[in-house]
């Protein structure tokens, strides 16, 4: 039983028994992503990423040194090297801290059935995983990307979508076969793997929970085409499947709420197809930049943000979802949060950057777009756990030269170790 938050909500169990005693607390999923190796930190000569030519795929971390080992001690960051994120110590390390500050579920980034790294990393996380509940966070712009399909190229822009049109032909591997068919296939694989069938694994009145990113591109380009099949006819494939295959029914939340995206009729067709929305970050291009700094702050962000995301707040839970075993079930809408948003590690990026000044300035945000934002099941999702490129980690950070803000890239994003985690722990509870 999870302890008392600062308001009793009713909630699913995390072990996916419901309907007995429920927990009274927020229930926290954070997204948890397998980037790192130490070969790959350490393959890196230069710093800051300034110093380095073209575009860094996976730029060195900034982060507290576990090693290979697990070791949870804390060194200055000096730029080089780095934890390998599937060593079992260090997914063991961070299920500690998880279970400590109150993030109950991993949603685990996964790529794809070849050619990524996430599919040895979701049955490295599983061996090491200590009863952490967790689900599958399907990366659309990984695994459609792989494709050699248009893609958007800055997908927080929102300003020239480049839609996934699930009827088109594209090549995964030696087979060619519509993307609606690879997303349909991929999520086979999920089931087939066993990865549903984990004990851990998270569920809604024992539905299987699976997260798919920029569900909110899902579209029709072909729509004049009276051959062409809708998108909407493959995501329900993937309910019938598994319903006939094995008399489950998948619960599917789709990434469609989005910190420029209001919320307006024309969204419905896309609501209607899953049984969640929520969305990744807050953050977006056009905060206001500081004076001192070239960034702007949670507290600006959550200002401009929240209206928008109140009109999703206030319009998915009236809506209705058909199941496939029949009848209709509301809705959920989950908020979303993080605390600092920096792409900068992209060679001549100018965009702002969204930087925590204090625990307050998280605080605020976590109150306003979460707590005060959460309905039906009181889900919140938090981007990211230890995902390090865009620094939307909460992962404890420390000994840094300085705190925020500093004129050297290096120093930026600063010395802040748990109060993130602490955020999340006073405002939605802890075991």
């Amino acid at each position: 039983m999870l302890r008392r938050a600062r308001c009793a909500f009713l909630l699913v169990l995390l072990a996916g028994s419901h309907g007995s005693a429920a927990p009274e607390k927020a229930v926290v999923f954070a997204h948890y992503s397998f980037w790192y190796t130490v070969g790959e930190a350490a393959s890196v000569s230069a710093w800051p990423p300034d110093e380095i030519s073209g575009r860094l795929m996976y730029p060195m971390p900034r982060y507290p040194r576990l090693s290979d080992e697990g070791s949870g001690s804390f060194g200055t960051n000096h730029g080089f090297g780095g934890y390998d994120a599937t060593s079992a110590a260090n997914i063991r390390q961070h299920v500690t801290w998880a279970k400590q500050y109150g993030i109950d579920v991993f949603a685990l980034l996964w790529d794809g059935q070849t050619g990524g790294r996430f599919t040895p990393s979701v049955d490295k996380f599983k061996k090491a995983a200590d009863g952490m509940p967790w689900i599958i966070f399907y990366d659309t712009n990984v695994r459609f990307g792989r494709l050699g399909i248009c893609t958007v190229s800055n997908p927080l822009s929102n300003l020239q979508p480049c839609p996934y049109d699930l009827d088109q032909k594209v090549r995964d591997g030696e087979q060619v076969k519509t993307m609606g068919q690879v997303l349909v296939d991929d999520f086979k694989y999920i089931k087939e793997k066993g990865w549903i069938d984990d004990p851990d694994y998270f569920r809604v009145d024992g539905r299987p929970v699976v997260w798919i990113y920029q569900a909110f591109q899902f579209s029709d380009q072909s729509e004049t085409d009276s051959q062409a099949r809708k998108w909407t006819a493959y995501i329900d494939d993937i309910r019938k499947w598994f319903w006939q295959n094995y008399q489950t029914e998948i619960y599917l939340v789709g990434n469609i709420a989005g910190a420029r995206r209001l919320y307006e009729p024309s969204w419905d067709s896309h609501i209607r197809q899953f049984d969640a929305v929520s969305g990744w970050s807050p953050y977006y291009i056009t905060c206001e930049r500081e004076p001192e700094c070239d960034c702007c702050r949670p507290r600006t962000v959550t200002d401009a943000v929240a209206p928008i995301i109140r009109g999703w707040v206030q319009s998915v839970p009236s809506m209705k979802v058909k199941r496939i075993s029949g009848g209709e079930s509301s809705i959920e809408f989950a908020p979303f949060i993080t605390p600092q948003f920096d792409d900068q590690w992209v060679k001549g990026s100018g965009r702002p950057r969204m930087i925590a000044k204090s625990k307050e300035d998280f605080r605020y945000m976590a109150q306003t777009l979460g707590l005060d934002l959460l309905t039906g099941r009181h889900w919140l999702f938090l981007a990211t756990f230890n995902a390090w490129p865009e620094g939307t980690t909460v992962e404890p950070s420390c000994d840094w030269k300085s705190r925020n803000c500093g004129p050297d890239y290096s120093r930026d994003r600063g010395q802040y170790g748990f109060e993130f985690l602490e955020v999340i722990r006073d405002v939605f509870g802890a075991d």
